[in-house]
């Protein structure tokens, strides 16, 4: 849906993940601060599935099931909100 948005895949977000700020172990870990970077909104959500993955909470076909109907819904949602913005609504 922010690809169609947007009119493009450009994200050029970041999140940095202070040294020591673990709920797990505070004051340990991680080591250093952690910057993760997203070029596009696509390598985002690819970051966000396989982090699923890393966490044990999905599992790789439900990872890419899970994708695949986001996007087939997020598509529809457009589309249904194109609709109004149009008068068709």
């Amino acid at each position: 849906m922010l690809k169609r948005f947007t009119r493009g895949d450009t994200f050029g977000g970041q999140a940095v993940i202070a040294a020591g700020s673990s709920q797990v172990e505070p004051g340990v870990t991680p080591a250093q601060d952690v910057t993760l970077r997203w070029g596009t909104f696509t390598e985002a959500a690819d970051q966000a599935g396989v982090s699923r993955r890393y966490g044990g909470i999905h599992f790789r076909s439900g990872d890419l099931q899970g994708r695949a109907l986001g996007r087939a819904v997020g598509g529809a949602a457009w589309d249904r909100a194109a609709s109004y913005w149009a008068g068709r609504g």
